[in-house]
């Protein structure tokens, strides 16, 4: 059996980092998926699903460095932006 990879999406309550992480949803034997947010933390999907995201506040330096210790993501796709 062979690991699922591990991927952190950030600002994943963004019109960008919803897409991804909706694509990458579609393939659950695939990948583990986290998504994160800072305010908007529950996303309505076209289904009658929600997800939710965890809460990170990408300029607390130390919450940061805490939320990857504890997820050890594979890989981090960053999503977050100031519009």
């Amino acid at each position: 059996m062979t690991k699922r990879l591990k991927i952190l999406i950030t600002g994943a309550s963004g019109m960008l980092g919803r897409a991804i992480q909706r694509l990458l949803l579609e393939f659950p034997g695939e990948y583990v998926v986290v998504g994160t947010g800072l305010s908007r933390l529950e996303v309505s999907g076209s289904t009658a699903s929600t997800v939710r995201l965890e809460r990170l506040d990408l300029l607390d330096h130390e919450a940061a460095s805490r939320f990857l210790q504890r997820h050890q993501p594979d890989v981090v796709c960053h999503c977050a932006a100031q519009r």
